[in-house]
């Protein structure tokens, strides 16, 4: 038998098998109730786009070569922690920023990673604390004239002293280390606190607490709340208007696939019988670290041009190819 008739021989038999397999109906689910999909090395979201009816505008958050907030957006506990991205990229003092609800990240390209701005410490040098104090019941930053020729250790325990005043924003604030984050870094050092009688707030470099007194829409009477420090930062306009709006996504809900449910479509049609296991290539070519337009690579699954057979619709759903080619883009390429 021949390398040819070979190759032919076990990708008919992978075939059927994937045939036999996906014999019943699969369901598609309703597009319109998607509000965030995976696009290329990334994620887009809708939820923030300033209406509860669209899912056509959003905001991406992606890693590439300006930046990698896709990972560190998931390092650091994703929309959980963050809230849904509420900005697209945009320059902040020589950094790339991305804002999200509850906070704004930044990359540094020469050391590679990104951290959380100090927000409440930006927004107060933009002259915010007036409006932040009367219509956002946000306290203004202590003095700190104690810290004043005061070692790191003892400029922490000054500022940590705020958090003694109440337990639930202590036990909030120190929450972090639970999932691994280091409150100081995730948080910033507490600045100021203040009750407010109806709610009492703990005002840090990064983040915001309210320990809510009254039952609100938003809160149950005894919660404590992360403020939405990314959405101020928008509406004071500490974001640039062009990066506040949202744009169309670079794929549909639809468009990109699934890496996880890629990888088993590889492997259950064949796919790595010619290009190995993880897409490096063997009989046929490499396809890991390649950069492919769907378009052409489902052309190239219908009607390919060389020994390989052609993979028909009945065989293998446009989507399936999707997830196949969300698996290949997540290969890394092989010396």
């Amino acid at each position: 038998m021949t390398l040819k008739r070979l190759i032919h021989l076990l990708l008919h038999l992978s075939l059927v098998a994937l045939a036999t397999a996906s014999a019943s109906p699969r369901p598609q689910g309703d597009v319109t109730d998607v509000r965030d999909w995976a696009i290329p090395r990334g994620h887009f979201y809708t939820q923030t786009n300033g209406t509860d009816e669209s899912n056509e505008l959003g905001y991406a958050v992606v890693d590439d070569d300006a930046a990698l907030f896709w990972t560190a957006f998931q390092d650091l506990g994703g929309f959980q922690a963050l809230g849904y991205p509420v900005s697209q990229r945009f320059p902040f003092k020589g950094l790339v920023a991305q804002a999200f609800q509850k906070g704004i990240l930044l990359w540094d390209q020469r050391s590679q990673s990104a951290y959380l701005m100090n927000l409440f410490d930006e927004l107060s040098a933009a002259g915010a604390d007036p409006f932040l104090e009367t219509h956002r019941f946000i306290p203004r930053s202590n003095a700190w004239t104690e810290d004043v020729g005061q070692s790191w250790p003892v400029i922490v325990a000054n500022h940590l002293a705020l958090l003694e005043e109440d337990a639930a924003i202590k036990a909030a604030y120190f929450a972090e280390s639970d999932h691994g984050r280091d409150p100081i870094t995730f948080n910033g050092l507490p600045m100021g606190i203040r009750d407010y009688g109806f709610v009492l707030v703990l005002r840090a470099q990064r983040r915001a607490f309210q320990h809510w007194k009254t039952e609100q829409p938003w809160a149950s009477v005894g919660e404590v709340v992360v403020v939405n420090g990314g959405d101020l930062a928008k509406e004071l306009n500490l974001i640039p208007a062009p990066a506040q709006a949202p744009v169309a996504s670079p794929v549909p809900p639809l468009g990109y696939g699934d890496p996880a449910q890629g990888g088993a479509a590889y492997r259950a049609t064949g796919c790595m019988l010619c290009h190995g296991l993880e897409a490096e290539g063997g009989i046929g070519p490499a396809l890991a670290g390649t950069r492919l337009d769907f378009a052409a690579f489902l052309s190239a699954v219908r009607e390919p041009s060389d020994v390989m057979p052609p993979y028909l619709a009945e065989q293998i759903t446009d989507q399936e190819v999707r997830h196949i080619l969300a698996y290949i883009l997540s290969r890394p390429a092989t010396p």
